[in-house]
């Protein structure tokens, strides 16, 4: 572990002694050198394949599986964790993704849960999800580039965070909502975005956790979790020219979670997470408040089905996908799967409006996000748990703590110190890191 000082989502160091509790934890600056390190060599090596001709063998590799006619490949680009690379063909175009190095933790694992729900969500909705060609992990990957997926390139004229994001924002690393935004645009695109999580809504399973391409159903009856997009924001929405949505991508994250998480208001509304954003979380509810009420109306709209009339989201969907041949993949052959008229007692906007109004979509977002927990739950858990905190912080809380607690925490609070000052980067194993846990919280419950 590295100095982990804290920072402000801005990058401007706390110089008052102590984690300033409007901002959650942030990166280890010793762990972000050596991601960088990696991302560099990363970079040499698309260069290097760029410059001695090696491109072909990516080619050759997609022409390979994605039926056609090749016609070019493109410059590779680069995102926070994969790298992309399209293959354009006379009549489309496809790509090969591959992870960056040092981003993601068993990554051969990751891979077999994103292609598993992307043919999921395929198959049993209309979301307009890219078709996958081929995959595999790292052992299988010819060109040495890690597990990989080679999908359908989705034609998009931007992503939805480029229609939604205020223009005057100068940070190209930070995005929020316009407040000029004209209203009837704003709920033209949340319709859409509502008609993705109303299906999404009512995936479900009996069992937590992600999809295993391999993995079959053990047919256990237990309780039902619905399938929750954690990545789903606007920058994973792509639309055309006239504001459709034309796909939903990056379903790296997605797994079945507590159907509580699937009935909280969608934190991306304003763009940006509550812990970065521009102002305190006090200021972020405020604002959110605001914009969720569009949703909720449009949700409303998605949920009476358009008095008839297919939901926005497929209509816009059917419209682009009219030309494809008949064995490709159809919206037409699925829908059918998933009954979005279908009557329920209760409806996703009602739970979605309950959940703000109780504060349950802090508690969860809290125990989601571990960079924003903090200030989440100083201001929001505390005292609706604990009551009144008139010293404010874990200070005032800290007579709930037994004797033994204390002195572990005591402990706890000076191995970490020790660890910050030896500033090196330790590299748990599963093992490990069981049995350290294990030491620190032994026999508190006695």
């Amino acid at each position: 572990m590295g100095d982990t000082e804290p920072h402000k989502p801005g990058g401007e160091s706390l110089d008052n002694g102590k984690r300033d509790r409007q901002y959650g934890m942030f990166q280890d600056p010793l762990v972000m050198e050596r991601t960088q390190e990696l991302k560099d060599g990363l970079n040499r090596e698309l260069r290097a394949r760029s410059e001695d001709g090696r491109l072909a063998a990516i080619y050759a590799f997609v022409g390979q599986h994605r039926p056609g006619k090749p016609t070019g490949i493109r410059p590779p680009f680069r995102g926070s964790y994969n790298v992309v690379f399209v293959v354009d063909f006379t009549d489309g175009s496809a790509l090969l993704r591959v992870g960056v190095p040092g981003n993601v933790i068993s990554p051969d694992e990751k891979i077999r849960a994103e292609v598993a729900t992307m043919r999921y969500v395929e198959k049993m909705t209309s979301i307009p999800v890219p078709h996958i060609y081929h995959w595999g992990t790292a052992a299988e990957n010819p060109l040495g580039l890690g597990p990989f997926i080679i999908m359908e390139y989705i034609p998009h004229h931007q992503s939805l965070s480029d229609v939604l994001k205020d223009p005057t924002v100068e940070d190209t690393s930070k995005a929020y909502l316009d407040p000029d935004l004209p209203r009837d645009k704003l709920a033209r695109v949340y319709r859409q975005a509502a008609d993705v999580l109303l299906q999404l809504s009512r995936l479900e399973m009996p069992r937590i956790g992600a999809l295993r391409q391999d993995t079959p159903d053990s047919g256990q009856k237990t309780e039902k979790f619905r399938l929750w997009m954690d990545d789903l924001r606007p920058q994973n929405i792509l639309v055309d020219a006239n504001l459709n949505i034309v796909g939903v991508i990056d379903w790296e994250w997605a797994y079945f979670a507590p159907e509580s998480y699937v009935q909280d208001p969608p934190w991306w509304l304003l763009i940006e997470r509550p812990e970065y954003w521009c102002g305190t979380v006090l200021e972020f509810r405020d604002e959110f408040l605001g914009v969720l009420d569009v949703f909720l109306d449009a949700l409303r709209t998605s949920e009476e089905g358009g008095n008839g009339r297919k939901p926005a989201l497929e209509r816009a969907s059917i419209a682009n996908r009219d030309s494809e041949p008949d064995n490709e993949w159809s919206i037409d052959r699925h829908v059918e799967a998933l009954n979005l008229n279908a009557d329920t007692t209760v409806r996703l906007s009602d739970c979605i409006r309950q959940s703000w109004d109780s504060g349950l979509f802090w508690a969860n977002y809290a125990a989601r996000k571990c960079y924003g927990f903090e200030p989440v739950f100083w201001e929001f858990l505390d005292e609706r748990f604990f009551g009144e905190n008139v010293q404010g912080g874990y200070e005032g809380r800290m007579h709930l703590l037994s004797e033994k607690a204390k002195r572990r925490m005591e402990v706890f609070v000076e191995r970490k110190v020790e660890e910050m000052n030896d500033e090196k980067i330790v590299d748990w194993d599963a093992g490990e890191a069981r049995s350290y846990l294990t030491e620190i919280f032994a026999d508190l419950d006695e």
